[in-house]
């Protein structure tokens, strides 16, 4: 008869689902979602530019911003995607 009390309960290669996500998971989403809503207008206004220009609109703030938040909020979601709080 095999000894079934080293069994767990989660499988091999499956992450355990209980638990809370850290703040720093939804901060990266957050971050995403916001730096995509960014690059996508500045994006519209590269082709359609708007009759009042800043200053500083030849530098399109809009996707460098945007990009910047899209590739920190993937780190945080990277860095915290498998971290679950008891």
């Amino acid at each position: 008869m095999a000894d079934n009390s080293n069994q767990s309960t989660v499988q091999e290669g499956q992450q355990e689902t209980k638990g809370m996500r850290p703040i720093w998971y939804f901060v990266g989403m957050v971050l995403m979602i916001i730096g995509a809503v960014l690059v996508v207008t500045g994006i519209y206004y590269v082709y359609n530019p708007s009759p009042q220009a800043s200053a500083v609109a030849y530098l399109y703030p809009n996707i460098w911003w945007g990009g910047f938040m899209l590739v920190s909020g993937g780190i945080f979601l990277y860095t915290s995607k498998d971290v679950r709080i008891k």
